[in-house]
């Protein structure tokens, strides 16, 4: 049984990647015949909701040959290094080499920033973006908590769409520059892999689990392609982190969750879902009584920063 059994998985490891890459192709001529007969697919460029531009360069060549190595190199991390600290950092490396190499295709190390720089070498999409709304702090914190609703229409649409968190942490940091604000976004991106390795290691218990969910997160596709060159990186490294002492066993971290939960919900609202998924683990690990209990402390947190706040700042 084994004899044969091993010959079909190797069929499979090479079948499934061809049909997925012949299916992709196919969709991308379609939908680029499509665009120079018609276009009327609903986009400018379908299938592609983004612009679909293919260069090639010294940084496409680098991204071609991680991108290879990856799928070879990558999953042999999941039986060594046995350190757990090793294994955190081989896969924070990983995703942030494969996050710079791939945002560097198209223009060089130029494009990790441009979202945020507002000069000629920028992105049309920086006017949107948190440095434009940093004005709204220099008379200080409690000026912008203070005024927060009535400055939300003279906001960019990034910042006044979400709580005022990320401005305060911006304001407080000193960061003003579309390089220092990249930085900031690129670490957070490149931490969602340890992250990943922890939350999935506190909630499964098994190490080799713990190693695929990192190794999934550092070749996420959605992270390699936005978590470089977006804010969001930030709100989803806030949330793993807070998802991470949320579902622990030991009562202190929880209570650190649950400030971290509070903290994390003046980044982003949907962060408020975190302490949902924490009480929904919980409750199938430890019984419903666990659970709630750890919904009403991420509640009383939340509730009590914005009496807090509410109180100091109005």
């Amino acid at each position: 049984m084994n004899a044969v059994a091993a010959p079909v998985r190797a069929a499979r490891a090479v079948a499934l990647p061809a049909l997925a890459a012949a299916a992709a192709a196919v969709v991308i001529a379609t939908g680029l015949t499509v665009h120079a007969t018609t276009g009327r697919l609903g986009t400018a460029l379908p299938p592609f909701v983004s612009s679909f531009g293919i260069r090639l360069n010294a940084w496409a060549a680098v991204a071609l040959v991680l991108f290879t190595a990856a799928p070879l190199v990558l999953p042999r991390l999941l039986a060594t290094p046995r350190s757990r600290p090793a294994f955190a950092a081989a896969a924070l490396a990983a995703a942030l080499a494969l996050g710079l190499a791939l945002n560097a295709m198209r223009n060089g190390p130029a494009a990790w920033s441009a979202i945020f720089d507002t000069g000629a070498g920028g992105s049309f999409e920086a006017k949107n973006e948190y440095l434009p709304a940093l004005p709204a702090v220099e008379p200080g914190v409690h000026y912008l908590l203070d005024r927060f609703a009535l400055l939300i229409p003279s906001l960019p649409s990034n910042a006044s769409a979400h709580p005022p968190g990320l401005l305060i942490v911006l304001h407080v940091a000193g960061i003003e520059s579309a390089g220092a604000m990249a930085a900031l976004c690129i670490a957070a991106a490149a931490a969602l892999a340890p992250l990943s390795y922890t939350l999935s290691l506190t909630v499964s218990g098994d190490e080799r689990t713990a190693r695929v969910a990192a190794l999934l997160a550092a070749l996420s596709p959605v992270v390699l392609l936005f978590g470089v060159t977006s804010a969001d990186a930030l709100f989803a490294a806030a949330g793993t982190a807070t998802a991470g002492l949320l579902v622990s066993r030991r009562g202190a971290l929880r209570a650190a969750g649950a400030v971290a939960l509070a903290l994390s919900a003046m980044l982003s609202w949907a962060l408020l879902a975190i302490g949902a998924y924490a009480a929904l683990i919980v409750w199938r690990r430890d019984g419903v009584r666990a659970a709630l209990v750890l919904a009403t402390g991420c509640g009383a947190a939340v509730l009590a920063l914005q009496l807090v706040l509410t109180v100091a700042y109005g």
